[in-house]
């Protein structure tokens, strides 16, 4: 007679499905945290753009108007007085140049102002598409607003 430690029983096939399980949920993790950093990266994405718009239209200088003597001399070591008008044309179009650069589309200019004639404030907004589409990511099925604000002086 045989003696064995292990007997042949009921328990057969169990660790296949807990190896399933777990398996399945692994995949979920990643799945859920690759979408999370998509949108993260799509964030940061979006505050480079912003941060450079508001850099770029802090220089705006309307150079016609300043040659005319329309634009006041620069005080102190501030460079000139930003028009509104002007800075939301120029951030129209920057944003229109460069959200290509960044990997972004259907990037809204959403204020653009300038709080004390010498500082650009710049918000931006835009969709975040999630790469996977998941039962449990269905709450953000069509996508993660994002909205970012920069500031830029002109000196």
């Amino acid at each position: 007679m045989r003696k064995g430690r292990f007997r042949h029983g009921g328990e057969e096939g169990n660790i296949s499905l807990l190896t399933l399980g777990l398996s399945l949920g692994v995949v979920l993790i990643v799945l859920v945290a690759a979408s999370a950093t998509s949108v993260h990266l799509d964030h940061v994405r979006l505050l480079r753009l912003a941060d450079d718009v508001a850099l770029d239209v802090a220089d705006t200088l309307d150079l016609e108007d300043y040659y005319a003597g329309r634009i006041p001399e620069p005080i102190r070591e501030r460079a000139v007085v930003l028009d509104q008008d002007t800075l939301i044309d120029a951030v129209t179009a920057e944003v229109a140049r460069q959200e290509r650069r960044y990997g972004l589309t259907d990037v809204q200019v959403t204020s653009v102002v300038s709080p004390d004639g010498f500082t650009v404030v710049v918000t931006l907004r835009a969709r975040s598409e999630l790469p996977f589409a998941l039962d449990v990511l269905a709450p953000w099925g069509s996508g993660v607003i994002l909205e970012v604000t920069s500031a830029a002086r002109a000196y």
